[in-house]
C-alpha cells in the first residue's frame, strides 16, 4: 500500500483535554509514534471530561490538524446517531478504531455498522480497562444489560480486541465467551518518546520528612478515600499533595473530611486539577507518588511518575509488578496496611542519596521498557494486519 493505511478514530476525549488521564495519552503516543506510518483520523467531543464549554481557540465540526493527527472536534448536536453517520459517510478510511466499548458514541458506531449503514470496513476495539471488575462495578447493572443486548445483537461481529496486557486480556475473556471474540491482540501500550532525557532537575530529598503526591480523578472509581484512610498510623512527617478534576463533590465532601481528620504528622493538600504538560514537573519536585488504586488497566501517572524519577507506591491491582525488586517502589495489596505504613514511615526516613538511587533506577527502568522492539513491534502488526483483511 502506497498511501498510508487512515484509521478513523472514535475516542470520547482527545488533545487538548487531559482530564480522562490514561485513554488520551495512550491515542497521542499511538499518533506520535507511527507518524509516517498511519494516518489517524479522530473523530472526539469538542470539550474536555465535565466541562460545559468547549475547548477555547478550537474549530468545531470540522477537521483541523493537532499534531501528527487530524481531529474533528463534535459539537453536541453532532454526536446523534445521524451526526456520526453524516460524518462517517463523508470520509474516506481504511479501518475503524474504537477506544471504548461502553461510550455512546462506540455505541452507535457499532449500531451503523451492524446495520450496515456505513462501509464494511475492519473494527479494531480497544475497552481500555472498561472491563476490569472494578470498572464493571460503576453502573454495573446497566452495563451488564448493554453487554447482554450487544451478545444478542451480534455487534462485535468480527471486531478485533485490542488489549493492553496479559491482565486485561483476561478481563476481556470474563466478559466474552472465545466463540463470540474471533481476535484478541495484546499490544503494550506505547510510551511517549524522550521523556526520560527531558526530565526537570530532582527536588532533594530532606531525611525525615515525605513530600507524596497522588493525581487521580476525584471519584469513588479512583479511591482517594482509600489513600487517605491508609495515611492514618503512619509515624513520621509526611505531607500529600492531591491534584485532579472533582468528578464527584459529593464524594470530593467525604474526602475532605477524612483529611480534616488526619493525625497532625501528616497533611493532605489539594492543589485542583492539572494540565498534561504540568504532570512531569510536578512528579519531579516529589519524593514519591502514592497511587493505592481499586484497578488500572495501564496506569499512565505511574510511567509518568517513573519517567520523572519519582518512585511510586502502588497497589498491586495495575501490570506494574515486583517493583521493589527493581529497587523503584512499591506494589501492595490494599488489604496490607501495615505494608503502606511501612513503605511510607521507610521514604520518611530516607535520606537523599538513598532516593537518589530509587530514582535513577526508576527513569533507566521505564527507558528500557520504552525502547522495547516488541511493543513497537506488536502495535505496529496489529494496525498493518487490520487493513490487509475484509470485515
Amino acid at each position: 500500500m502506497d498511501r498510508r493505511p487512515v484509521f478513523l478514530t472514535f475516542a470520547d476525549y482527545y488533545l487538548p483535554g487531559y482530564k480522562a488521564g490514561g485513554p488520551i495519552r495512550a491515542i497521542s503516543n499511538l499518533v506520535n509514534s507511527f507518524a509516517g506510518v498511519f494516518q489517524f483520523d479522530i473523530v472526539t467531543r469538542d470539550r474536555d471530561l465535565g466541562d460545559d464549554e468547549s475547548y477555547p481557540r478550537i474549530a468545531v465540526d470540522q477537521w483541523s490538524r493537532v499534531g501528527e493527527a487530524r481531529v474533528h472536534y463534535l459539537s453536541r448536536r453532532r454526536l446523534s446517531v445521524f451526526g456520526l453517520l453524516a460524518l462517517i459517510q463523508d470520509r474516506a478510511f481504511d479501518a475503524i478504531y474504537l477506544n471504548s466499548f461502553f461510550s455512546s458514541i462506540a455505541v452507535r458506531v457499532l449500531l451503523l455498522r451492524r446495520f450496515g449503514l456505513i462501509p464494511s470496513v475492519p473494527v479494531i476495539l480497544a475497552p481500555r480497562g472498561e472491563f476490569s471488575p472494578s470498572a464493571l462495578q460503576f453502573k454495573g447493572k446497566r452495563k451488564r444489560v448493554y453487554i447482554a443486548l450487544a451478545r444478542m445483537a451480534d455487534l462485535c461481529r468480527n471486531v478485533t480486541w485490542q488489549a493492553s496486557s496479559e491482565h486485561e486480556l483476561r478481563d476481556i475473556f470474563r466478559v466474552w465467551d472465545t466463540k463470540s471474540l474471533p481476535r484478541v491482540e495484546i499490544t503494550p501500550e506505547m510510551l511517549a518518546e524522550g521523556r526520560t532525557a527531558a526530565r526537570p532537575p530532582r527536588r532533594e530529598k530532606v531525611e525525615g520528612y515525605l513530600e507524596a503526591a497522588i493525581i487521580l480523578r476525584i471519584s469513588d472509581k479512583k479511591n482517594l478515600d482509600g489513600a487517605l484512610r491508609l495515611l492514618f498510623g503512619v509515624r513520621g512527617n509526611m505531607t500529600l499533595s492531591i491534584y485532579g478534576p472533582i468528578e464527584d463533590p459529593d464524594y470530593w465532601v467525604e474526602c475532605q473530611k477524612l483529611i480534616a481528620m488526619l493525625p497532625s504528622n501528616v497533611k493532605a493538600v489539594y492543589h485542583g486539577a492539572l494540565a498534561h504538560e504540568q504532570v512531569h514537573e510536578v512528579l519531579a519536585s516529589k519524593d514519591l507518588f502514592f497511587f493505592p488504586t481499586i484497578g488500572e488497566n495501564f496506569g499512565h501517572a505511574i510511567v509518568e511518575a517513573l519517567e520523572a524519577g519519582c518512585p511510586v507506591l502502588i497497589s498491586d491491582r495495575t501490570p506494574w509488578r515486583d517493583l521493589a525488586k527493581h529497587g523503584l517502589g512499591w506494589d501492595i495489596p490494599l488489604s496490607d496496611a501495615p505494608a503502606y505504613h511501612a513503605a511510607l514511615e521507610t521514604m520518611i526516613a530516607m535520606n537523599n542519596d538513598e532516593h537518589s538511587e530509587l530514582s535513577e533506577n526508576a527513569v533507566s527502568y521505564v527507558a528500557e521498557i520504552g525502547r522495547s522492539p516488541e511493543i513497537v513491534d506488536s502495535n505496529r502488526y496489529l494496525f498493518s494486519s487490520v487493513v490487509r483483511r475484509t470485515a
